[in-house]
């Protein structure tokens, strides 16, 4: 990320704390945010673990850390801790120990599968630097809180671009199911943020956001500023400036969230407005020339790839908003920051998108419009369709690099295994950096969209 950017964040949310309104309290006991219907679905939560947790300063430090991450638990306690630990199996969790923590501490945590990384914060570090390739989920060890705030903020960052997406796999013996199944959540989707924004969306997103954010200080300052600016025309700039936002977005497609969609549905469909608009543009630029390459590093299953690679046709459709780079570095970069779990891999997507190609999702090259124009970010709009065309496996490259190419919503489909047979499997919908299937029943339709 650039450090420009990151500095005048870190400025803003220093000015925006105070001691009122934090998440959670000592030991994790339930604040009045907790209480409310919008809690715990970010797809990342800050946990940290200090004995004078208590302190004014430390207090302070909490507020500002939740600019980053608006789910903080706080504790002082370690029994405490490891039970809560043990119940947010559904977030990546973010650690923060003061220097107290010894090394069978670390070690207990780091094992676990969805914590992606630990910071020891300390006046007085007395923890070797080599213990870092002991724990290659230990990310710092420092006594300075900006160098904290900033590698924190660096690598939730990361993997926003790396493990956002929820992917659904279908291996039929015809291609029906699969394209019903599709057709009917892109369409109902569509139901949604298909027309223009009304004035009474907006001011439910405006409420959701402000339950939401009720306890989080850093961002009551910001919800101002979006109140007063988000449109058609902004809408792409909030979602790359604001994470704490676009999470919400794409926690509700990941999860189809219906409730949630309909609350946030003017934000998703001013992107839709915007986005369109930056399609058109962006594929008249390729008039002559229709075939651009991007890079997209992921986090996935182990077993999940396992059964990827079992087929030499294979489908994904992707339920989220994605992102991709005209820069494999920058894809690279930002999966060598992730540090994958004992169930978890890294892989790098190497996708072709034909321009001229009709009926895709739509795309468009967001750079311009970016908070972070060093990405050479394209954005990709939910329901995205891929075909796999190979999978290479390098052992000198380490990272499995995947090919394949957009493709239109309606297609048909032979899914067929290596030896020729046909196979049929139920959908399969995969979470890409835990180690479970998701609950089919995740994606029911909605009491009032049982036919489209």
């Amino acid at each position: 990320m650039n450090q420009s950017t990151i500095h005048q964040e870190y400025s803003r949310s220093r000015n925006n704390f105070s001691r009122r309104r934090l998440h959670a309290g000592v030991d994790g006991t339930e604040s009045v945010m907790e209480q409310r219907s919008l809690h715990n679905i970010d797809r990342y939560c800050l946990v940290w673990f200090d004995t004078e947790i208590s302190l004014d300063r430390n207090i302070r430090m909490q507020a500002h850390l939740r600019s980053i991450l608006n789910d903080l638990f706080v504790f002082k306690d370690l029994g405490h801790l490891e039970g809560k630990v043990q119940k947010l199996k559904e977030q990546k969790i973010f650690f923060i120990f003061n220097g107290s923590a010894d090394k069978h501490l670390i070690n207990r945590i780091h094992r676990r599968a969805q914590v992606a990384a630990i910071y020891v914060y300390c006046k007085r570090p007395h923890w070797d630097e080599h213990l870092r390739p002991i724990f290659p989920k230990l990310k710092s060890i420092t006594n300075d809180f900006g160098s904290l705030w900033k590698n924190l903020k660096n690598d939730v960052h990361a993997y926003e671009k790396v493990d956002n997406a929820r992917i659904i796999s279908s291996i039929t013996q015809t291609s029906n199911e699969f394209s019903e199944y599709q057709d009917n959540l892109i369409r109902l989707w569509a139901s949604y943020y298909n027309r223009e924004p009304s004035y009474e969306e907006k001011e439910l997103l405006l409420k959701t956001l402000s339950e939401y954010f009720y306890t989080n200080e850093s961002m009551h300052n910001v919800l101002k500023e979006f109140k007063d600016t988000i449109g058609p025309t902004t809408a792409i700039n909030w979602y790359t400036r604001e994470s704490l936002i676009s999470r919400l977005v794409n926690h509700a497609f990941r999860t189809s969230d219906w409730n949630l969609i309909e609350k946030l549905r003017y934000f998703i469909g001013c992107l839709y407005m915007q986005l369109t608009l930056e399609h058109s543009l962006f594929v008249k630029r390729y008039h002559e020339n229709p075939f651009i390459t991007l890079y997209r590093g992921q986090l996935m299953n182990r077993l999940d790839f396992d059964r990827l690679i079992k087929f030499s046709s294979r489908i994904l459709f992707l339920t989220s908003f994605i992102s991709a780079s005209f820069q494999e570095h920058v894809a690279m970069n930002f999966i060598n920051a992730c540090e994958p779990s004992y169930n978890e891999m890294r892989l790098l997507f190497k996708i072709i998108i034909n321009t001229d190609l009709k009926g895709t999702q739509l795309y468009a090259d967001i750079t311009h419009l970016s908070t972070y124009v060093h990405e050479e970010e394209v954005l990709i709009m939910s329901g995205a369709t891929f075909i796999v065309t190979d999978i290479l496996l390098n052992t000198q490259r380490k990272v499995p690099i995947v090919l394949m190419e957009l493709c239109p919503n309606q297609q048909e489909y032979d899914f067929k295994g290596d030896n020729g047979d046909s196979f049929q499997v139920i959908p399969e919908l995969f979470d890409p950096a835990e180690n479970r299937v998701a609950n089919p029943q995740d994606n029911r339709l909605p009491p009032h969209k049982t036919q489209l």
